[in-house]
């Protein structure tokens, strides 16, 4: 029996598919010879769950018996007509994923739906030097537009000592750079009397030549420890990158939206990181075209993108979710959010290009992260700036760098 994996979404989703295939033996990049096809899915935006909904019906016309895994495997989405004759796994049930592939292969629907706590420890690593570390599941956030709020309901902390002994495994097979990652990372050890200052602080006393980066923190609980936070991304294990959403420019939006902060505070916790990290990479999430989201609001978006100069922005159209706040809300013209999406990409292009400026002539160490287009690779350095070579090397290699051309969204060197 032959396995087929296709993950659709974040950085969790695929640290979670690298979980369940480290619990197959016989898994295959070919789909023509597979018996089984797991899917893992995702249902952030409209367009996603089209495309694996199609996703399914077209594996059924080619005969795959399937196992559907993921935030779709939630409610409101149970009901739907696609899911009513495959096997079904949600997230807290990817510990039996061989048991649900083994007993669908046979021909039965398996439904593993129940909740429980699990700790999805040694994923198969992301590449020859990259892994996904998993920190902690769930949110403490209730924003009216989430639909993976309800896939993902349950909050948790991973104990410290299973992401050190996860770590340290890891690099006794040679990986260099780990992703600490969950929905998210700022809210870890709430529940167990901790914080994410207190586990960087005992992740960097690892032994080893490696580096970390944390994953997407709402800032109101970033902003809660910033000090100890500050204090320990001083270390050169940590790479100075700060993935913060923002969602929108107004306030009154934010209000809408149910998220527990203001642009003032948000704005707080930027130059106070700023102040001591200038040239770290800052990240952001804008959602546009939110249902109550006037031109009045959108300009103070602009305005505010103009102002912190992001170096990179996960920018989304609104998409309405089944079974949240949001759902019943009338969209605005699609025309409208279209336009907005433009505008606001021009904007931080013009900021992103003017803050890689700063970078020309510099010369300094990078760490070769990925394969890049073109015969090239994509490295970073401490400031996780994105940084395209060329040459014969490989992954995790540290080498050196002059940077003689900037772009928007990367460096020449």
């Amino acid at each position: 029996m032959k396995v087929y994996f296709e993950s659709y979404g974040c950085t969790l989703n695929k640290r979670d598919t690298l979980y369940m295939q480290a619990q197959i033996e016989n898994t295959t990049n070919n789909l023509e010879e597979a018996d089984v096809v797991v899917i893992n899915s995702c249902i952030v935006k409209q367009p996603t769950e089209t495309k694996i909904l199609y996703r399914i019906n077209q594996l059924k016309k080619m005969g795959k018996k399937i196992v559907l895994t993921g935030c779709m495997v939630s409610e409101p989405y149970l009901k739907y007509k696609e899911l009513q004759d495959i096997s079904l796994v949600n997230i807290y049930n990817q510990d039996r994923i061989k048991e649900a592939i083994e007993r669908t292969y046979k021909g039965e629907r398996v439904l593993f739906l129940e909740k429980k706590k699990i700790y999805k420890e040694f994923a198969r690593p992301l590449s020859k030097a990259r892994a996904i570390i998993q920190i902690q599941e769930g949110c403490l956030w209730r924003c009216t537009y989430c639909g993976t709020k309800l896939a993902r309901s349950m909050f948790y902390s991973y104990p410290p000592k299973l992401i050190k002994r996860e770590i340290e495994e890891k690099l006794k097979q040679g990986i260099k750079i780990f992703y600490l990652t969950g929905p998210d990372t700022a809210t870890y050890g709430k529940d167990i009397n901790y914080s994410l200052a207190d586990l960087l602080k005992d992740l960097i006393e690892i032994e080893g030549d490696f580096y970390i980066r944390v994953g997407m923190a709402n800032p109101t609980f970033f902003l809660e420890q910033i000090d100890e936070l500050i204090d320990v991304f001083k270390s050169n294990k940590i790479f100075k990158f700060f993935h913060l959403p923002v969602q929108s420019g107004s306030n009154k939006v934010l209000k809408d939206m149910n998220r527990p902060y203001t642009i003032e505070e948000y704005k707080e916790l930027i130059y106070k990181l700023r102040k001591h990290f200038p040239l770290a990479t800052y990240v952001t999430d804008i959602i546009v075209g939110y249902p109550t989201e006037t031109e009045e609001d959108f300009e103070q978006t602009l305005e505010l993108v103009r102002e912190i100069k992001f170096d990179g922005i996960n920018i989304s159209r609104f998409w309405r979710r089944p079974g949240t706040i949001a759902w019943n809300l009338k969209q605005l013209d699609p025309e409208i959010v279209t336009n907005r999406v433009k505008r606001l990409k021009e904007v931080f292009l013009q900021g992103a290009y003017e803050r890689n400026k700063l970078w020309l002539n510099w010369e300094g160490e990078a760490i070769i992260e990925e394969k890049g287009k073109n015969n090239t690779w994509i490295a970073k350095n401490e400031m996780y700036k994105q940084i395209i070579v060329k040459g014969n090397y490989e992954e995790g290699q540290k080498i050196k760098v002059k940077i003689k051309k900037a772009r928007a969204i990367d460096l020449i060197a």
